[in-house]
């Protein structure tokens, strides 16, 4: 395995998670169309992305990352894209040639679309939307019994971004328009979808009482590793890292420090141990593992900012000031604060009427976990480097 650290996990770097996997496929065998439920940095993009890079012959999966989106329009004119991509389609290798050229012929026929360095430029009155054209394709395409997978990545931050752009009559047709691609009978048998993201969409579609669009959807749940896979992944990190062994002792010591078992944290972690090692000729032992640790946290705001950052993107200003005060007050409170003194906090913010959506998003995207009725960090790390 080789070690990586930002982008998601590809191929020989990619630590596999079967189990997973044999879940999603059997959902999908099933005429199921998936929501993948996880807390941020769990691994949900490099899990999708073994669908492309270790494809299964029945099934033409195509990575779309959405979060760029800002509109249904937008949107659909990413998916149509990303299933002509001739990289994409080479890359799945499981078409004949017909099917390619079949394919080719309807991304020539899309309105805007540039192939082959030649864009077709359509008048306003001969252009139907790429919600419509994707249906049309969906409709007379013949895929010779193998189905389209779309992996729709950030999902619910385009919803949130329409949401915000266009207001809640628009966001709410825009999930329509993907209800009626999952439902449409003759669609069934030819495009299946996948979504996820960072930000829960069940809770943009409780804020917008819209939660029937998405009931349909099967809710798979991607947790942390168990400990013995994490102590595989650890070891098989410290190996490539220091090209040597490490002791059991010091895979479970590393563990138990990072306390939450998410492959990017065993990478970050490893990653400084390795630094130590190199640069100030320490050896692999529970004191350099301290040091790695608060290294980490000292160090952390090119791999944690992002928390922070998302906050912008689902919360007012007033309700990000809020999940400051909380995080922090959770911070310096050794076992957290009940949902009473944390209710206190949203009166003074005068955000009681929002508190639910807020604690149930951040209890989805892994900022919070309520354990014995307190809310307490759902990371020691996290909850380290919070300032």
């Amino acid at each position: 395995m080789k070690p990586i650290i930002g982008n998601a996990a590809r191929k020989e770097q990619f630590f596999p998670r079967p189990e997973i996997r044999r879940k999603l496929l059997s959902s999908i065998e099933s005429n199921e169309n998936i929501l993948i439920s996880s807390p941020r940095r769990v691994g949900k993009t490099s899990i999708l992305l073994n669908l492309i890079d270790e494809p299964d012959e029945r099934y033409y999966a195509v990575s779309v990352n959405t979060e760029s989106c800002n509109s249904a329009e937008k949107f659909f004119e990413q998916i149509l894209k990303s299933i002509f991509d001739t990289d994409n389609l080479d890359g799945f290798g499981k078409f004949n040639k017909e099917a390619k050229a079949t394919f080719k012929a309807w991304g020539e026929r899309i309105a805007g679309f540039s192939l082959a360095g030649v864009e077709l430029n359509l008048n306003a009155s001969e252009k139907s939307s790429y919600y419509d054209q994707l249906q049309k394709f969906l409709t007379e395409v013949n895929l010779n019994g193998k189905v389209i997978l779309l992996l729709l990545d950030e999902f619910p931050v385009t919803v949130e971004q329409i949401l915000k752009k266009d207001g809640v009559d628009a966001a709410s047709l825009f999930l329509s328009q993907n209800r009626e691609l999952r439902q449409k009978h003759e669609f069934q048998k030819k495009i299946r979808f996948i979504y996820t993201g960072s930000v829960g969409l069940l809770n943009v579609a409780r804020k917008m009482k819209a939660t029937d669009k998405v009931n349909d959807l099967r809710d798979i749940k991607v947790g942390p590793l168990k400990k013995s896979d994490a102590q595989i992944l650890a070891s098989e990190l410290y190996k490539a890292r220091l090209a040597y062994e490490p002791s059991a002792t010091m895979v479970d010591y590393t563990l138990e420090k990072i306390g939450l078992y998410f492959p990017h944290y065993i990478q970050l972690i490893t990653k400084e141990v390795q630094e130590l090692i190199e640069y100030e000729e320490l050896e692999l032992i529970e004191s350099t593992i301290d040091t790695a640790f608060n290294n980490l946290i000292l160090n952390g705001n090119i791999y944690f900012q992002h928390y922070k950052d998302r906050l912008w993107k689902i919360f007012s200003t007033e309700e990000v000031s809020l999940v400051n005060n909380i995080m922090s007050s959770i911070k310096k409170s050794p076992n957290g604060l009940s949902y009473d003194e944390i209710l206190n906090l949203a009166i003074g913010s005068n955000l009681q009427n929002e508190l639910t959506e807020i604690l149930e998003t951040l209890l989805h995207d892994g900022y919070l976990l309520e354990k014995e009725s307190r809310y307490l960090f759902y990371s020691i790390i996290l909850k380290h480097w919070w300032k």
